[in-house]
């Protein structure tokens, strides 16, 4: 199925399965230091608890400027690139 398969597809299907992850980790995140913060772990001043920023992943969803479509040129010699090293 894999060989089937165009290199855009691919990168729909690589994008949602990392955005999937991404949003296991933050769920599972969130739980823990709730779960953290509401037990006998938590520090007696909640000031002095982690903050949870930065337990979550940040999105690595691109901007809408950074969204726009590369170009066919853009894709072709990227794609060419990567051909060139596969063949090695």
């Amino acid at each position: 199925m894999f060989w089937h398969l165009t290199p855009r597809e691919i990168w729909f299907i690589f994008s949602g399965v990392a955005a999937m992850r991404e949003r296991e980790h933050n769920d599972r995140a969130w739980l823990a230091w709730h779960t953290a913060f509401l037990s006998s772990y938590a520090p007696k001043k909640h000031k002095e608890f982690w903050k949870l920023k930065t337990l979550l992943w940040k999105s690595a969803a691109p901007s809408p400027e950074q969204s726009r479509k590369p170009s066919w040129k853009q894709s072709f010699s990227a794609f060419s690139a990567w051909a060139k090293g596969k063949k090695s």
